[in-house]
């Protein structure tokens, strides 16, 4: 499996090379395409363009997205299929488990069953309260559903395909952690949503996607690697699903025009329906 291990190292270290391109301070208005109302703008007196309206700083964005949960699934899969990872290693998983059979290993609870949406519950709550978020409910809810999509498609698949044993031996479906993914998508979303204004609630996030991750491994349901690779999914479909959200939603709340009623009837019941196309 060490094949695993070389392609989590390839793309780190693309990650790296690409982080160390330089951006400009300014752009040149030629160097980049651009829209109308931004030559508007520089010929109003706006301050002249600078990397934020280029390509550069675009490709920085998405590097900043991608950098820390790539950092956090390629550190799982070294662990995951490092063997034995050798004598003191960090993320020994087998040394992590003696730790935990040595001083918790009557440790048993299933409030990490509950602990992973608790962030989402408190979105939802410091919405129903009145605090701004950086989106409204309805696209608060698209974006989590996008990323509860994307997470359950990359961690199950890759449960499927790796085939790893629980610590436990109560199943072949270990790697990666999907209650740890789960608590750290929670955490990163309340945290996208409310922790430019509210740290303390973003930090909160975190706490407990942490604490579920601690649980996961005490419960001896998961090996650390599982745990640490599931936080970096969990990450990671947050981060895609704001990159590709594009604010539009619901779609109820924009005009409709054009208007269809169309009556029909099957020869036993009939009604009438309607159609609307939306602007």
């Amino acid at each position: 499996m060490r094949h695993y291990f070389v392609a989590a190292a390839l793309i780190l270290n693309g990650l790296r090379i690409f982080a160390q391109q330089p951006v400009p301070q300014t752009v040149n208005v030629s160097s980049f395409n651009y829209d109308s109302s931004i030559v508007h703008q520089r010929n109003n007196g706006f301050p002249p363009l600078t990397s934020k309206d280029s390509a550069h700083y675009k490709r920085a964005k998405v590097l900043k997205s991608f950098i820390v949960p790539a950092a956090l699934i390629g550190i799982g899969f070294w662990a995951n299929y490092d063997g034995d990872g050798g004598k003191g290693d960090l993320f020994n998983k087998y040394e992590v488990r003696e730790e935990r059979m040595e001083h918790f290993g009557t440790f048993h609870t299933s409030v990490d069953n509950y602990l992973l949406y608790v962030p989402i519950a408190a979105m939802y709550t410091m919405d129903a309260m009145g605090f701004k978020g950086t989106h409204d409910a309805w696209n608060q809810t698209a974006l989590l559903v996008k990323s509860e999509i994307l997470m359950n498609v990359m961690v199950f698949s890759l449960k499927n395909i790796t085939h790893e044993q629980r610590p436990d031996g109560s199943a072949y479906n270990s790697f990666p952690s999907g209650h740890t993914a789960q608590a750290f998508l929670s955490a990163e979303l309340l945290r996208r949503e409310f922790g430019k204004n509210y740290p303390g609630v973003a930090i909160g996030g975190y706490v407990v996607a942490t604490a579920v991750g601690a649980m996961r491994i005490l419960n001896n349901r998961h090996w650390v690697s599982d745990v640490v690779a599931g936080a970096g999914f969990g990450i990671l479909s947050v981060n895609i699903a704001y990159l590709t959200h594009q604010n539009k939603w619901p779609i109820w709340k924009k005009k409709p025009e054009n208007l269809s009623l169309i009556p029909y009837y099957n020869g036993s019941s009939g009604g009438l329906s309607a159609a609307w196309n939306f602007k």
